[in-house]
């Protein structure tokens, strides 16, 4: 079995924010990705990053500061 994604990007504010949707038989799996470019420079290596969000949620400056703080606590 190979997973066929279909891929899209929008512009949000000046921001490139992409995403990736694929079905199972069981699930759908999306990726939704901004702050990848954060990590991925960090570390070096490809991030995706997957969300589960609500609709509306609007917390994009809590979320970048919980992802330093993650990755802050893996470079101790």
């Amino acid at each position: 079995m190979s997973l066929h994604f279909s891929t899209g990007s929008i512009d949000h504010e000046g921001v490139e924010i992409h995403g990736a949707l694929t079905e199972l038989d069981n699930a759908v799996i999306a990726l939704i990705w901004l702050v990848g470019e954060r990590l991925a420079s960090r570390y070096g290596k490809l991030v995706l990053v997957s969300s589960n969000l609500p609709i509306g949620f609007q917390a994009g400056r809590p979320l970048l500061g919980l992802i330093d703080e993650l990755a802050g606590e893996r470079d101790e």
